[in-house]
C-alpha cells in the first residue's frame, strides 16, 4: 500500500513569506538593525533563503555603466554610417568538449582511487560562426583533430 504524504501548511519556513516581508528583512539587515546571522523569527524567513555566492568580476567590468555603453554605440554608429551592411561582420566562437567531468559513484569503503570507465577522449572542438549586418553568413570554421578532417561538414 502506498502512502500519499501531504505537507501541512507552515511546515516549510522558506515558503511561508511574502515578497514584502523579504524586502523588510533585507532592509533591516542593510540598516544594521539585525545581523544576517540572527534568527529571523519575526520575519519567519530562514537564513539560507538569502545566502548566495557572488560572481567575481574585474574592476574594469564593474566600472561600466549606461553612459559608457551609450558612448560606445554612438561612436560605432558614427564609424559605420557610410559602410554598407554587407561589409560589417561579426563572429563568435564556442568550444565544446566531450569530457563529461567527474560524477559521484558508489564504491567500497576504503577505496583510495575509485575509477569509472567511460568512452571519452577529453578532446575539444571549436566552432567559429561569422555573419554580416545584411543577414548572410559565411561557412563555419571548425577546429578539430586532423584525423576528423576526412569526413568534415561540407563548406567548412
Amino acid at each position: 500500500m502506498t502512502r500519499k504524504y501531504k505537507r501541512t501548511p507552515g511546515s516549510k519556513k522558506y515558503a511561508d513569506f511574502t515578497a514584502s516581508t523579504l524586502e523588510e528583512y533585507l532592509n533591516a539587515i542593510r540598516s544594521g538593525e539585525i545581523s544576517q546571522r540572527q534568527e529571523a523569527d519575526p520575519y519567519n524567513i530562514n537564513r539560507s533563503t538569502i545566502k548566495r555566492f557572488a560572481n567575481n568580476i574585474k574592476r574594469a567590468h564593474a566600472a561600466i555603466d549606461e553612459t559608457i555603453i551609450t558612448q560606445y554605440v554612438d561612436n560605432l554608429s558614427d564609424l559605420t554610417k557610410d559602410v554598407p551592411p554587407d561589409r560589417i561582420y561579426n563572429y563568435d566562437e564556442t568550444c565544446m568538449s566531450d569530457d563529461p567531468g567527474r560524477s559521484k559513484i558508489i564504491c567500497r569503503r576504503g577505496c583510495k582511487y575509485p575509477e569509472s570507465v567511460i568512452n571519452s577522449t577529453k578532446s575539444t572542438v571549436t566552432v567559429m560562426l561569422c555573419g554580416n549586418a545584411a543577414g548572410s553568413s559565411i561557412p563555419p570554421y571548425i577546429v578539430y583533430r586532423i584525423t576528423w578532417a576526412e569526413n568534415g561538414p561540407m563548406g567548412t
